[in-house]
């Protein structure tokens, strides 16, 4: 017996396994059996056949469909992890996912801020320094030191003056 299959469950069967493939991190830490049930009862449970054989020939349509179907199943805990704690590589496809659907961005952990260079440590140091020492202790490091009197050079205009005015009192 010869089955015939559709050009929207061929595109469908395409794009499904491209979407697996871009995701493959994140999906590795799940039973691929547990995945396929999952998102079939959320299309089963959310869509139409109409919409379903619809969105293969919407570019976009089905991807964003699958998308919405996974991190929906994982939010609610529908999926269980085979180990405890995604790698790198899961926590950044999970994070792409939740970007692509908009869903739970709340949840994208925030990068740490980059450490500061040795310039911007440098350049804080003499506004510190200008601040707080004495005018001849930092001639003494201006002239001991090229990069430290290089960053006073180029920051000299910004550090304002320590010189206060004078008023006389009831002028």
């Amino acid at each position: 017996m010869t089955t015939q299959i559709t050009k929207s469950a061929f595109l469908a069967q395409q794009i499904g396994e491209n979407f697996l493939g871009d995701y493959r991190e994140l999906v590795s830490h799940f039973n691929s059996s547990d995945i396929f049930e999952g998102v079939n009862s959320f299309l089963k449970l959310n869509y139409t056949n109409d919409e379903l054989q619809a969105a293969p020939l919407t570019p976009g349509a089905y991807r964003q469909i699958l998308a919405l179907a996974l991190i929906t199943l994982i939010n609610r805990d529908a999926l269980k992890p085979i180990v405890a704690d995604f790698t790198e590589s899961g926590e950044e496809d999970l994070v792409k996912l939740r970007r692509v659907t908009g869903l739970d961005l709340d949840l994208i952990p925030i990068p740490a801020p980059a450490p500061p260079t040795a310039e911007q440590l440098l350049e804080a140091q003499v506004r510190q320094d200008f601040a707080t020492l004495p005018s001849s202790k930092m001639r003494e490091k201006r002239n001991n030191d090229k990069k430290y009197e290089a960053t006073y050079q180029r920051i000299a205009d910004t550090l304002g003056s320590s010189v206060t005015s004078l008023t006389r009192a009831g002028a």
